[in-house]
Order: structure tokens, then sequence, then C-alpha cells
């Protein structure tokens, strides 16, 4: 479901179960950096709230809010704001949600901190690596993987903005065409072609041999 500062999100749990999320927009509040306190971050919620914050919304819609028997509870949503300049510094390197930390709009977020892992463990393992060069090989790790984490950032926060554009007076088919091929970039991305690049360029800078030694 997509509306104006709201949408929703369903799906099976089970046979019996489904799961409902519900994204609401407050741009009451102020944006770019600003300290949430923790005890904010995940808070109790009224059904009421939700109820209140649909008001307006369509039978379907009407209809999931009212079989919500125990809403469970209201999450701060977190992204990083501005997009880092680079992922390491000498032998330190971040992965995941520490170096792109992203809203959940394209579902993507965890997926990025897999291929994060997966790259550098490669790296690291192949048995060129070693002690006098490791930071040339996260330099490489860097280089491979903050350009696409980076964009799928950004491309996160701009999903949750297009999801909630539409509403009564926008048209249905002016929304469908930037909502296709959405996903198909992230989705089928080649990272093996990534860490294949990402050796390349170890080898041409004279950082790895082009033969791993035995």
């Amino acid at each position: 479901m997509l509306g104006d500062n709201r949408h929703m999100i369903i799906f099976p749990l089970d046979e019996d179960t489904v799961n409902v999320v519900i994204f609401v927009t407050d741009k009451s509040r102020p944006t770019g950096s600003v300290e949430v306190p923790l005890r904010q971050w995940v808070v109790s919620v009224e059904k009421q709230e939700i109820v209140d914050a649909f008001e307006g919304s369509g039978p379907d819609v009407q209809k999931i809010i009212s079989l919500v028997e125990e809403p469970a509870k209201k999450w701060s949503i977190h992204a990083l704001e501005p997009t880092l300049s680079t992922y390491v510094r000498e032998n330190i390197a971040l992965v995941g949600d520490a170096a792109h930390g992203m809203c959940p709009h394209m579902g993507s977020g965890v997926g990025q901190g897999f291929e994060d892992a997966l790259v550098i463990c490669e790296l690291l393992t192949d048995p060129r690596t070693d002690v006098s060069n490791v930071q040339d090989v996260l330099k490489a790790y860097d280089e491979i993987r903050r350009p696409r984490a980076n964009k799928v950032l950004k491309a996160s926060a701009a999903a949750g903005d297009l999801y909630e554009v539409w509403n009564k007076d926008a048209s249905v088919n002016e929304l469908e065409p930037r909502l296709h091929g959405l996903y198909e970039w992230v989705w089928y991305h080649d990272i093996q072609e990534d860490i294949a690049s990402a050796r390349r360029g170890l080898e041409s800078r004279g950082d790895w041999s082009a033969v791993a030694r035995e």
C-alpha cells in the first residue's frame, strides 16, 4: 500500500500469520544529523495511533488495520548521512551498518553487509595477502565496495520517498514507470566480478603477484 507520507508492507510468515510493517514519515521533525536518545529508538505504540495515521485510506487498508490485535513496537529508522568518503583507515575496515547504515525501503541493508563480508574475506584470505600489503588490500576492498554500498544507501532513502508521494490526486500510471526496475540492479549484481576486479587492481599496482605463492 502506498500513500501520502505513509506506506504499508505485508508478507506471510506462515499459513496463519502475516506480518504487517507500517511506515509513517513525520516531516515536522528536523532532518539531517539528529540525536535521538536511546530510550526513544524503540517505543510502545497504541493501535489508535495507527488508525489515526491511516485515516481516509481505502477499505482494504482499513480492514488490515482492524485485524491487528496487538501492535508491537515503533522503531526509529536510522540512516547514515552523508555517506562515508572511505570505509578504511590503516589496518581498520568498516563493514555492514557501521559503513553504510541505511533505510530498509529496498530490503538491501543486510545484503550489502553480506557483500562486504564476502569481498573482504576473499581478499584477506588470498595467499598473496600478508602483513606487508594488508593496507593495500583493505584499500582495494574500499574501492570496490564503497561506491556500490553508498549507491544502495541513497537509493533506499529515495525509494522510501517514492513510496510515499502517491495520494488521491496522483496517477498510478505516473508512478509505475518510476517503480519499474527499482530493484534489479541490486539483485542481479555480479559480486564475483567485483572480487575479480579487486584482484586485478592489486596485481596491476604490484601489491600482489599475478600468481599466488605456493
